[in-house]
């Protein structure tokens, strides 16, 4: 009893510090919000928890039981137990003999954590983020746009045409598409395409790729566009879209609202990198 007393209060504000800094990393995600913080507030609270709990029973629950259920040992270990045990060993020794270097050279150990601050803000800044990494699926999904008062033949033949062009790409195995109502498209002026690619090996390039190299070649077709993204396993919002990211604008007052999602319009179009820019007027919800 008195070994696990004094054993606990060695490691206990060691234990409460580390479950502090554990808890305090989760505390963005409580204040996430969107449906990437309900994505994973559960998650984060579900840690956080499971973390406090964890460090309730390791200063009450296990030094209890060590005090209780811990017995002197009075037989040999077998080879495995040995084995693991040299084990251990060398790996302490090598722990030990590398502290005694760091501690010899103390400045250099000094400029190698600076340096390594310095590298890790560079990497954060250069290396591409996201909330989910563009996934290469081999299908390609397409809406199409034509003006208001365009005929079902006419935009039939525009459609074809469109899927002809995207044919024409050495990377595309296949394209469906229709016209008319259903799903995401509404009215007769819209169309959905699907565009299959081939497999990995036959192709060289990615699926956003092949929407980079055909997106000048449908530019020049006209009386119709068509706006490309590349089919992802996961996506987010319960809403199909032309284009892959959305920014809805909300009015009471319908001619302000137009007023202002036309200059919204304009401004995304002046970022470069931002392409298909298009503008739903039924919801003014403005993609990229």
């Amino acid at each position: 009893m008195q070994a696990a007393i004094k054993g606990s209060g060695e490691i206990g504000f060691t234990i409460v510090s580390i479950t502090l800094s554990l808890i305090a990393v989760f505390i963005p995600l409580f204040l996430m919000g969107g449906y990437v913080g309900l994505l994973f507030r559960e998650f984060a609270i579900t840690v956080s928890v499971s973390l406090v709990l964890s460090l309730v029973i390791s200063l009450t629950l296990t030094p209890m039981m060590c005090s209780r259920l811990l017995k002197p040992e009075t037989h040999q270990h077998g080879r495995l137990n040995q084995l693991f045990e040299r084990a251990f060993d060398g790996l302490l020794g090598l722990y030990g003999r590398g502290l005694n270097i760091v501690l010899r050279h103390q400045l250099i150990t000094l400029l190698v954590m600076l340096g390594t601050i310095v590298l890790t803000g560079y990497l954060y800044v250069v290396i591409p983020k996201g909330f989910f990494p563009q996934k290469d699926t081999g299908m390609i999904t397409g809406i199409t746009e034509a003006s208001e008062d365009i005929s079902f033949p006419a935009m039939a033949e525009r459609q074809q045409a469109a899927a002809n062009i995207v044919l024409q790409d050495p990377a595309v195995a296949s394209v469906g598409s229709y016209v008319g109502p259903g799903g995401p498209t509404a009215t007769l002026n819209n169309g959905r395409m699907f565009i299959a690619l081939k497999s990995q090996g036959e192709r060289n390039a990615s699926a956003d790729e092949v929407i980079n190299r055909l997106r000048p070649k449908l530019a020049r077709l006209q009386g119709i566009t068509l706006y490309m993204q590349a089919a992802q396993d996961i996506t987010i919002g319960g809403r199909v879209s032309r284009t892959q990211y959305q920014y809805t604008l909300t009015d009471p007052d319908p001619a302000e609202l137009n007023q202002w999602s036309a200059q919204f319009l304009e401004k995304l179009r002046a970022i470069p990198g931002i392409a298909d820019i298009a503008s739903d007027p039924a919801k003014r919800r403005s993609a990229a």
